[in-house]
């Protein structure tokens, strides 16, 4: 089963970013890339009954996941600069996203 990518702009921390949903067959990966570069991005891994849950499209659930990849370390405005969570799906608990998905389009 070929994988399904999907990316939208957006303004988080007066920024510009890009963030891709590729949707693979056992994972759904949400990345950021600053706007300005593709060689430093952040990786959040999700399942797919996590993407079932939330509409990982959704401005208001990518601007909170950007802004935890952020906070947790990640510093866009360098080269090269990765970050990467594997089992991300505590975050949907943690960060409120139930709650964001059914608020905005």
């Amino acid at each position: 089963m070929p994988s399904h990518i999907h990316k939208k702009k957006i303004h988080v921390h007066d920024k510009d970013f890009i963030y891709v949903i590729h949707e693979e067959p056992d994972f759904v990966r949400f990345r950021v890339y600053p706007l300005h570069s593709k060689t430093s991005y952040g990786d959040l891994y999700f399942t797919w009954k996590d993407n079932w849950l939330i509409n990982f499209y959704k401005p208001s659930i990518a601007a909170r996941l950007i802004d935890y990849v952020i906070k947790s370390g990640w510093d866009y405005q360098k080269e090269k600069q990765r970050y990467e969570h594997k089992e991300a799906s505590f975050l949907i608990k943690e960060l409120g996203l139930e709650l964001l998905g059914n608020n905005d389009s």
